[in-house]
């Protein structure tokens, strides 16, 4: 026997050994996997970058997900008795359905999403983590399609019919709290104050006899439980107790999770008003930690300041984010256009240019240096300094254009464009904004900043050019194509008026 042959046959003998000779459902639970690997390494572009993605790419993923649903059926393996390997594959299957009907929800068929979500929810009700994603996954689908009602009851059906507690005694199941947050605040938005608080107010209680059962972690997450029911209530003070006990208690936090609790109580209170016990937050932990706290602690302090009315402290205060924190450049990015927002209120204008050209020099890529460039052109415009406004807008787009030169990705050069439109709107250049847009919606689609700037050039071409005619051709585009389904709505009634 050549040594090549003799060296196949232990690889061979490998190979049947792991994929389950002789075992059908340790070969099934193999065959599901690498079918899963296959179809997500071809869905994978489809989920990251859906605007760069074409219909046949779209087509090949659905096929490579429905494939393994059509082999690998709930009803055979997810049963209510399979064995833990049959669940297994059961797994495989589901999220294979799972992914089909999020690539229809890309792809806008929102109500064939909603039926999908709905279909791994039953079928794969033995899966319980599975069955609470899709159920989650489908009340936040009929809240994208402006479907309150319908979205209500799927938020209460994943109350209703799904364990809120971990198995084993342990804490609240992040799903079944996200539920209690979504519900609650489409109580309160249709007038159901007092159905808001009877359902939080029974959630209370359940977390609080949890905890007094539990020890360790159990007890910390049941607590917050109770607090977030408080919050939701409108009870800020029986929050902020809760909090507070557990920062005082001797339940298992250490240093780093305490600094980000007591972060979160002072961006609570700051929510409700209350500035200065906010920034009591703040300092406490910009003296006692390092690294990202104290970065996030200098960031609530400057805005607890401005909420007090003490501009110049905040101004210190994002000041010390630059200087402490050189090698954050998001964050530095963040401060620099804070201070010139904060300077322009203070109508201190050459201070605030300032800060937005060290903004768009240090940082020019950054999401922020085009909300900068904007700021800039657009008050030229508005202290009728028609001079400035387009010289400032031939340097913004000079800049853009040697992004947009050095970027390779299709979706980032796609953001950079819309930045170019954006700039172009600001400084009253309104057919050159819409070609733009055109441009880039026929060969990337329309993203939901891109739609914004859509209906933002509708209404200028009406009023800036008086053209009627391409304000309806945008809006017949973004009446088709948004994926805003407001912006969709909305665009449909300037159609019809």
């Amino acid at each position: 026997m050549s040594r090549g042959r003799r060296g196949l046959l232990p690889a061979l003998a490998l190979l049947l050994l792991v994929t389950g000779c002789g075992d059908p459902v340790l070969w099934a639970r193999w065959r599901a996997e690498r079918a899963l690997w296959h179809a997500q390494r071809e869905a994978n572009r489809t989920m990251i970058r859906p605007r760069a993605v074409s219909p046949q790419d779209y087509a090949r993923a659905e096929a490579a997900f429905r494939a393994i649903v059509a082999e690998f059926p709930a009803e055979r393996w997810a049963r209510r008795d399979a064995t833990a390997m049959e669940l297994d594959v059961a797994e495989v299957s589901g999220r294979a359905a799972l992914a089909l009907a999020r690539l229809a929800e890309l792809q806008s068929r929102g109500d064939e999403a909603v039926a999908g979500y709905a279909r791994v929810e039953s079928d794969w009700a033995a899966l319980v983590d599975l069955a609470l994603e899709a159920a989650v996954l489908r009340a936040e689908a009929l809240e994208r399609l402006a479907r309150p009602a319908e979205a209500a009851n799927a938020w209460e059906r994943v109350l209703r019919d799904h364990p809120a507690f971990e198995a084993h005694g342990g804490g609240p199941r992040r799903a079944h709290l996200e539920a209690l947050r979504r519900l609650a605040a489409g109580l309160a938005s249709a007038g159901r104050s007092a159905g808001r608080d009877s359902l939080l107010a029974e959630a209370e209680q359940r977390f609080a006899g949890a905890a007094a059962r539990t020890s360790g972690r159990a007890t910390v997450e049941l607590l917050d439980g109770v607090a977030e029911c408080r919050f939701l209530r409108g009870d800020l003070d029986g929050s902020v107790a809760i909090e507070r006990q557990v920062l005082a208690s001797k339940l298992p936090i250490d240093d780093t999770e305490r600094a980000r609790r007591r972060l979160a109580l002072g961006e609570r209170l700051l929510a409700a008003g209350r500035a200065d016990s906010a920034l009591a937050c703040a300092l406490q932990v910009g003296r006692e930690a390092f690294g990202d706290p104290r970065l996030a602690a200098y960031d609530l302090e400057a805005r607890a300041q401005v909420a007090a009315g003490r501009p110049n402290a905040a101004l210190e205060a994002y000041g010390r984010i630059l200087s402490d924190f050189p090698r954050q450049p998001s964050a530095g990015a963040e401060a620099r256009f804070a201070r010139g927002r904060l300077l322009e209120s203070l109508d201190r204008w050459t201070l605030a240019r300032t800060e937005y050209s060290a903004l768009c020099a240090a940082h020019p890529s950054h999401p922020r240096a085009l909300e900068a460039w904007l700021r800039v052109v657009r008050h030229h415009r508005a202290e009728g300094e028609a001079e400035l406004a387009r010289i400032e807008t031939e340097h913004a787009l000079g800049s853009i254009d040697q992004l947009v030169a050095m970027q390779h990705d299709p979706v980032e050069r796609g953001r950079m464009v819309e930045g170019r439109a954006a700039i172009l709107l600001a400084g009253g250049r309104t057919a050159d904004a819409i070609r733009e847009l055109q441009g880039l919606w026929s060969s990337l689609g329309l993203s939901a900043e891109g739609a914004r700037l859509g209906a933002a050039a509708a209404e200028a071409a009406e009023r800036e050019l008086g053209d009627r005619a391409l304000a309806l051709r945008l809006w017949q585009i973004l009446a088709r194509s948004s994926p805003d389904a407001e912006l969709r709505r909305r665009a449909a009634a300037e159609i019809a008026s």
